[in-house]
């Protein structure tokens, strides 16, 4: 059942993004907040994809998403080679979806024994299943986890494995995914499939909307994310500010576009 949510929660993301493709007025009004995984999608050849995310004008972005494979004290998992030892019941949303795609990956490219668990409705229901020890490990975003359960954190109930994205100064002494692989070509698809964290929740707007229009947009984004009330209420409201700029976006969009089409064939088994 929750795997044909997971299936109609694409779909409907995917139609958005193709109203903005094919549809959407081209004068600057309509300016869409994307699902991160999207162009992926594209690159790795899912059905279905009726865009093409390297023609989309970016404006920018929040921040990054930073990933973390995180497991609760009581389970006595915490390092990946704990998770290595025995087997680890894991959470998910669904089986797609980076909650679920993550451990997967662990199990493949570093041999983790996550078993997964799928089912649960929402990220709440997920977090207290973690907190009745029905499930003893979950994938979910660092930025989360830090502005839902900063008593997790505070009284150490939880071990971060591993995270993935940009260097995090309140994890110490935590491996990087990405550095964690050994093989290069195992390293490159799990790229790929992690790249929308590199995006965090970007913005953009659709083909042919005129360049002025477009610059002019950028720059109310820019001047928004250095406004002292925008910064106050984002910090009031645990939000975090890591400013991606439109460059950056694309330059994430054509590396993963240039990635060997072989290694993107690898990546596409994370995305049912």
């Amino acid at each position: 059942m929750n795997r044909m949510s997971s299936a109609s929660n694409y779909c409907v993301i995917q139609r958005m993004r193709d109203y903005m493709y094919r549809v959407a007025p081209r004068d600057g009004s309509v300016v869409a907040l994307i699902q991160n995984g999207l162009p992926t999608y594209q690159a790795v050849g899912r059905e279905g994809v009726q865009f093409d995310a390297r023609e989309f004008q970016w404006i920018g972005s929040v921040a990054p998403t930073v990933e973390a494979m995180i497991t609760m004290e009581a389970s006595n998992i915490r390092t990946v080679e704990d998770a290595k030892k025995r087997e680890v019941i894991a959470g998910s949303n669904g089986a797609s979806g980076i909650t679920y795609m993550y451990p997967l990956m662990m199990n493949d490219m570093l041999g983790t024994r996550f078993k997964m668990v799928t089912g649960y409705p929402g990220s709440g229901q997920l977090n207290l299943a973690m907190e009745r020890g029905e499930v003893d490990a979950r994938n979910n975003s660092w930025t989360s986890i830090k502005s839902t359960k900063p008593n997790w954190i505070k009284d150490k109930l939880i071990h971060v494995l591993v995270y993935s994205g940009p260097p995090q100064d309140d994890l110490p002494g935590v491996p990087h995914f990405l550095e964690m692989i050994q093989n290069p070509e195992d390293r490159a698809v799990a790229r790929v499939v992690t790249s929308g964290g590199s995006l965090g929740r970007p913005f953009t707007v659709a083909p042919g909307v005129p360049t002025d229009r477009v610059a002019a947009l950028r720059t109310a984004f820019t001047d928004m994310l250095k406004d002292p009330e925008f910064i106050k209420d984002a910090t009031s409201m645990r939000i975090e500010l890591q400013p991606i700029s439109h460059q950056e976006l694309k330059k994430v969009i054509d590396d993963l576009f240039a990635t060997p089409d072989h290694l993107k064939e690898r990546a596409r088994k994370y995305f049912n």
